[in-house]
């Protein structure tokens, strides 16, 4: 629900496209933070790079 919010708001600013990513496990492992935010954000590098 929150993801389709973002995307009408985006789209009225133009933007149709909108890639999701999923950032799980923080909740369930607080000592694995660190690892699976520093995996999501060189997903989002890789992403952008071919966006």
């Amino acid at each position: 629900m929150p993801t389709q919010y973002i995307k009408t708001i985006l789209g009225f600013a133009g933007v149709d496209e909108v890639i999701k990513i999923n950032i799980e496990g923080i909740d369930h492992s607080p000592e694995k933070a660190n690892v699976i935010m520093q995996e999501a954000i060189e997903t989002a590098k890789q992403t952008a790079q071919v966006f």
